[in-house]
């Protein structure tokens, strides 16, 4: 094996290389934390079949990263696993259990409506609608989702939806208001954070009001 790679019990631990194109070697299980973060080299990425594993914040911040084939074999990737880079293909039916914030600001995976979601999550928005209503198949936001997105004035959130992650509406200045059902049991901490102007619209006596009480964020009931 190449010395580009540092492999220990059949995971990557750190790679050294300066290659546009990694090949994973044969044989390796699992792709260690952090193992390939912030490289700026890397532009396509070959993992072999067998991999079971992408642990936290494989190729976090590999911002040239583009391209990556992932096998069926793969059953977990850790969180924050591709963070900010340009993967234009989610993960493989196979994976049974993905971590948070994975796939937040990799743009090149939002669908036509600005989305991206993968089982039901919703990990960030990159459209130019002012009035979005999130997909009736979602049932978790995740954190960051909707970060600095300027252009945002309301937001109807989906009966299924049951938790908002950490900072999810942070910094969207001219959001006003956000329409959030009772199925919500779980908002995270400065989820609003930045967003001064937002009002929380909510039915009476559900968790979304207690959480604008104890914040001191606007609530009005629906």
């Amino acid at each position: 094996m190449t010395k580009r790679f540092i492999i220990e019990d059949g995971e990557i631990k750190d790679y050294n290389g300066k290659q546009k194109k990694v090949v994973i070697p044969d044989g390796v299980t699992s792709i260690g934390a952090w193992s390939f973060s912030s490289n700026k080299y890397i532009e396509s990425v070959i993992i072999p079949d067998s991999v079971t594993s992408i642990k936290e914040g494989a190729f976090s911040e590999c911002s040239n990263l583009n391209q990556i084939t992932m096998p069926s074999s793969i059953t977990e990737i850790g969180s924050y696993a591709f963070r900010f880079t340009n993967i234009s293909t989610l993960a493989p039916d196979s994976v049974t259990k993905i971590g948070e914030e994975v796939y937040r600001g990799c743009r090149n995976l939002a669908n036509s409506e600005g989305f991206i979601a993968f089982r039901n999550i919703l990990y960030g928005y990159y459209g130019d609608s002012a009035h979005i209503i999130i997909p009736d198949d979602i049932t978790r936001i995740e954190g960051w989702a909707f970060y600095e997105c300027k252009n945002i004035i309301s937001v109807s959130i989906p009966k299924g939806v049951k938790s908002i992650g950490d900072s999810a509406f942070r910094s969207c200045e001219n959001l006003k208001s956000l329409y959030i059902p009772d199925s919500v049991q779980e908002i995270s901490n400065e989820s609003f954070f930045g967003s001064d102007n937002v009002v929380i619209y909510a039915p009476a006596g559900c968790y979304a009001e207690q959480y604008a009480k104890e914040n001191n964020v606007k609530f009005k009931v629906i």
